[in-house]
């Protein structure tokens, strides 16, 4: 599986659409904060032509690689690109215009997939304040208005499939959404956030109008936050990622 990011560019459009902190000087720590990189050996590097630059990775728990294996066919079809007009980059994650290579997100060490689970949920799987709810449906983000007339979320619901009985929770700090591309806007407008004239149509109530979430653009720019509610109740309690 091939590991990539958007350019720079891609975030900084992003903040120059009224995303604060959204550009790219501001991802990028993260970015590099996330992943490792393995470098191929020299053997390898020197067969096929390979280029990188290691000030473009960080050191995270998510585990990228260039394979000292590569199918043999590579060396002719990366090399067909030498003589065409086009950018060649040294590191595509540097400068992510034209034909460069890019790793893959394969842990060299064990030979396996560097996922999500394998980086940040199997080293913390033994906390007791950590629950994962499986075969679990989220239904509603929960909102109230603080003091400010500012609009905070305090909890989820949810249904799990074993009992098809919807629960409440409230978050003690804060909830994060990260449901995707398309299940955030999803998420966001059964909960009440969205343009007006669709949310009426269906008849749920509007509580926070923003033209950002239709359907429609969910894969291209769509980018939310929601205020953390900060010490809000002692009662259940779900952290989940």
């Amino acid at each position: 599986m091939q590991f990539d990011r958007g350019a720079g560019a891609d975030y900084d459009a992003w903040a120059e659409l009224g995303n604060e902190d959204w550009g790219w000087s501001d991802l990028e720590p993260y970015f590099k904060k996330s992943n490792d990189f393995d470098v191929p050996s020299r053997e390898t590097t020197k067969e096929f032509g390979i280029t990188y630059e290691d000030d473009a990775y960080g050191n995270g728990p998510l585990k990228v690689s260039i394979l000292d294996y590569q199918f043999p066919d590579m060396r002719n079809i990366f090399h067909s690109w030498d003589v065409v007009d086009i950018p060649h980059p040294k590191e595509g994650f540097n400068d992510p215009v034209g034909v460069y290579w890019s790793p893959n997100s394969i842990n060299k060490k064990t030979v396996t997939r560097s996922t999500s689970r394998s980086a940040y949920y199997d080293p913390i799987v033994s906390r007791k304040n950590l629950e994962l709810l499986t075969n679990t449906h989220v239904d509603e983000i929960t909102f109230e208005k603080n003091r400010a007339g500012a609009l905070v979320a305090t909890g989820v619901k949810y249904t799990p499939r074993q009992t098809n009985k919807q629960t409440e929770v409230f978050a003690a700090k804060e909830v994060i959404l990260a449901a995707g591309g398309v299940f955030t806007p999803h998420l966001l407008m059964y909960s009440g956030i969205g343009p007006k004239d669709v949310l009426a149509d269906v008849g749920i109530i509007v509580k926070k109008v923003s033209q950002g979430c239709p359907p429609d653009r969910a894969h291209a720019d769509t980018v939310f936050r929601i205020i953390p509610q900060l010490a809000r109740t002692s009662k259940t309690t779900l952290r989940t990622t």
